[in-house]
């Protein structure tokens, strides 16, 4: 049998802690106790002791009030149990609740996320909440890839979306975006090399329509998915088709091409040769060409907001667009 350890001092930087601030980290203090315990060859009623000896001032005033403090015989057990009723939640089925996720995001809502690390702790802190309600089917996976997402700042958000519907077509318009790839592209956003996609409304010639139309230099193409050109009904040249890779690696069929559709995004009209997909989580893509036509430039000011310039290729007229 080894020898026994010697206890050590309270307020040591070596012995277990705990404040009652954290009912969840109870269990392990008590953990702690009793490997500590068995470790200095202590008997039931020295565990009792030395749990209460670490345990911080205002809780210990409390657990000293508990019959199972000073029972004879004592009983660790029996002790334990009685803390641990003093912490509801503090383990089991119900340590967390689904109200635990909301107020998190909440809170993490009124603070910044400025960089991989504010990321890393919003991430962590919700998979450890989320993780066990899922295991207890009070949350579904679903639920929380929607929560974690809607929990980012408002201009972060709204570029993480923007780029999910470049990358990730195969998902449905109305389901969260999995939280594996909206971490993704948070963490790239959040690099200083990240270049986020912005949006404007652009009306369609010849059409009611006005859509949405992510501004993206590094596509090659101007694009629409085959149901947007659906809605539109304006016709098309089949003949022009082709394969194309995706920004997410898939390969996709363009349908067809919109011959010379004119686009107004209220800074002049322009006309574009339209590729028709055959599906994108987008109403247009407006890539290299549009920027090169319209002569976009963009301007990032320091509360995060955005401004785009745009001139007009027919007046050289110059207009300059919020984002």
């Amino acid at each position: 049998m080894a020898a026994p350890i010697q206890i050590p001092l309270r307020g040591t930087s070596n012995v277990p802690k705990f404040d009652g601030k954290q009912p969840s980290e109870l269990p392990r203090y008590l953990e702690d106790i009793k490997f500590l315990g068995n470790a200095a060859h202590i008997d039931q009623a020295g565990k009792i002791k030395a749990a209460i000896q670490y345990v911080a001032l205002d809780e210990a005033e409390v657990w000293q009030t508990l019959a199972e403090t000073t029972a004879i015989p004592a009983d660790w057990t029996t002790f334990i149990m009685a803390v641990k009723n003093m912490y509801p939640g503090c383990e089991g089925t119900n340590h967390y609740s689904r109200g635990d996720v909301q107020y998190l995001v909440q809170d993490h809502q009124r603070k910044s996320m400025r960089n991989q690390d504010d990321l890393g702790e919003y991430t962590r802190a919700l998979l450890k909440i989320a993780a066990a309600l899922i295991t207890n089917n009070k949350l579904i996976t679903t639920e929380r890839n929607m929560l974690y997402l809607n929990r980012f700042p408002h201009a972060l958000q709204q570029k993480i979306r923007e780029h999910l519907l470049i990358i990730k077509q195969d998902i449905h318009l109305d389901d969260p975006y999995p939280m594996d790839d909206v971490t993704m592209v948070a963490k790239f956003l959040l690099t200083r090399s990240a270049l986020p996609l912005r949006a404007i409304k652009a009306k369609v010639g010849g059409t009611r329509r006005t859509l949405w139309g992510i501004m993206d230099s590094g596509s090659e193409i101007v694009a629409m998915p085959k149901c947007i050109w659906e809605e539109i009904g304006l016709p098309i040249r089949s003949d022009h088709t082709m394969k194309m890779s995706l920004a997410n690696t898939s390969i996709d069929m363009m349908i067809g091409v919109l011959k010379n559709l004119i686009l107004d995004v209220s800074a002049g009209e322009v006309m574009v040769q339209m590729q028709v997909l055959a599906r994108a989580n987008f109403d247009l893509l407006l890539g290299q060409l549009f920027h090169c036509l319209m002569s976009a430039a963009t301007e990032d000011f320091p509360d995060g907001s955005q401004m785009i310039t745009l001139r007009d290729p027919n007046m050289g007229k110059q207009f300059a667009l919020p984002m």
